[in-house]
């Protein structure tokens, strides 16, 4: 599985890295060379080397995709888009990774370390994770084909007893999965089909 046309070019991403002391994310150019396995990182803002091409075993072809945060030397780099048009068009299909979204509505969110064991025992990533209080407007935003029916009430009323947790997951069939592990949309028959 080859992205490079040329043995020495190079997959460029472009990254961040969150600077906890200045508390910014600082933007970054990952460039990975398959032919022997090295990375170089590259300071965007400053237009200089940040890392000298160096071998990293940790790092692979396969946890190079979009979304993913990657552990060079003690820091956290999130992958957050491809760094040219080359690399976009030859990163095998196969390798990217599909994203998909689980809401964990108000009567589960205490299960919520459980729903996430779960989704990684699937060996799915988790990108983000997010709690929110719903207020009435943004239950009718996430619920828009169901405001003019007469249960959006009920809807409203279910949505905004406590906090949701949002959580984005990456792998091959997120989206099937997510809908796998999800069960049915009415919490009474998710209890009664798998309690």
């Amino acid at each position: 599985m080859a992205w490079a046309s040329n043995q020495e070019e190079s997959s460029s991403f472009l990254c961040s890295w969150f600077d906890e002391l200045a508390s910014i994310d600082k933007p970054f150019r990952l460039n990975y060379y398959l032919r022997d396995g090295t990375v170089e990182i590259i300071d965007v803002t400053k237009g200089r080397v940040h890392l000298k091409r160096i071998r990293n075993e940790a790092l692979s072809e396969q946890s190079l995709f979009v979304g993913n945060t990657v552990m060079l030397y003690g820091r956290k780099y999130k992958i957050t888009e491809f760094g040219d048009d080359t690399t976009k068009q030859s990163v095998n299909m196969a390798n990217v990774k599909e994203r998909a979204f689980i809401l964990v509505k108000p009567d589960a969110y205490l299960h919520t370390g459980k729903i996430m064991s779960e989704v990684c025992s699937y060996g799915y990533q988790i990108n983000r994770v997010s709690m929110v209080r719903f207020n009435e407007e943004l239950v009718g935003l996430f619920y828009q084909e169901h405001v003019d029916k007469p249960y959006f009430p009920q809807i409203v009323q279910a949505m905004t007893a406590d906090v949701v947790i949002g959580i984005e997951i990456l792998g091959d069939n997120a989206i099937q999965a997510a809908t796998r592990l999800a069960g049915p949309t009415n919490p009474q028959v998710a209890k009664q089909q798998a309690p």
